[in-house]
């Protein structure tokens, strides 16, 4: 099977992204958390609050 060249970018910038926190979950996430604190930019949380019905 022909391997498709966007998955094998996608696994390769993974594979990147990861090695610059030793491959660690949790050195990644604190990072993301550090630099969304630190952004500018409002960001929303899609969670579906509690008691809600869908389309309330």
């Amino acid at each position: 099977m022909e391997q498709n060249p966007i998955i094998a970018e996608v696994r390769k910038n993974r594979e990147s992204l990861l090695a610059r926190f030793d491959n660690d979950l949790d050195k990644l996430y604190a990072h993301i958390k550090d630099r969304e604190k630190k952004s500018k930019v409002k960001l929303r949380n899609f969670r579906r609050k509690k008691g809600l019905k869908s389309g309330e």
